[in-house]
């Protein structure tokens, strides 16, 4: 009989076990979880670690716009080029860009054109405009559009031509081209080429930066580019 003496103690222990595990589970219906809600299913918790987001790309603050021969060329404080505005570029992606930039919407008019003129839209920035035409594809020209320029600055941007002229200089400040075939004045208004530029070398191809002074004031009132003379 020595070796049945410990079944007994064995026997109890387990029955025990039973009955209390019996007793903590009959308080759970099925399906249910011990706070008495409907899921079972474990609720993921979130990491106690922070996740890591993105450094915000710092924005440049864009100071001055100067208007060149193939495009626009954007400047912060400093003086270095922030990006260039191809003239050879979408009107449509640039006047985004530069709605950016002068922190604003432009005002958008468009136009159907006529026999003289071609369809058009144009993108104004209180004074700064980018003119879109509509050409066919036998008049197609290498630009995309062109920018006429009537006031000093917009929002604190500053737009001036790579000579440095402003609108609202004195006449004196323009230099115009020595090879200017293109000198008018028309309605008080006086305008010619400060620069021209083409592809080729051949001026009668070219294209033109155009500045206009008022003559009662001897006050630049605005510049275009590109201005092509000969269509």
């Amino acid at each position: 009989m020595k070796g049945n003496r410990f079944i007994a103690p064995l026997v109890v222990t387990a029955v025990a076990l039973t009955v209390s595990l019996t007793l903590s589970l009959t308080g759970c219906a099925p399906g249910e979880t011990m706070d008495g809600s409907g899921d079972a299913t474990p609720t993921a918790t979130a990491s106690a670690t922070p996740s890591v987001s993105a450094t915000p790309t710092p924005t440049v603050a864009v100071t001055e716009i100067v208007v060149g021969m193939t495009g626009l060329t954007v400047t912060d404080s400093t003086g270095t080029v922030v990006e260039e505005l191809s003239y050879a570029t979408p009107a449509i992606d640039v006047a985004n860009r530069l709605s950016k930039i002068f922190g604003a919407d432009p005002v958008v008019t468009d136009s159907a054109g006529n026999n003289e003129v071609w369809p058009s839209r144009d993108f104004v920035w209180s004074g700064f405009t980018l003119h879109d035409e509509m050409r066919s594809a036998a008049k197609a020209v290498w630009y995309e559009y062109y920018v006429r320029v009537e006031v000093a600055s917009v929002n604190g941007v500053a737009i001036r031509t790579a000579a440095g002229v402003q609108v609202g200089d004195p006449a004196s400040s323009v230099t115009y081209s020595p090879s200017d075939l293109y000198r008018s004045s028309w309605n008080g208004e006086s305008c010619g080429v400060e620069t021209w530029f083409s592809e080729d070398g051949n001026i009668g191809n070219g294209v033109f930066l155009n500045v206009c002074t008022l003559d009662t004031t001897g006050l630049v009132t605005r510049f275009s580019v590109p201005v092509q003379l000969r269509v």
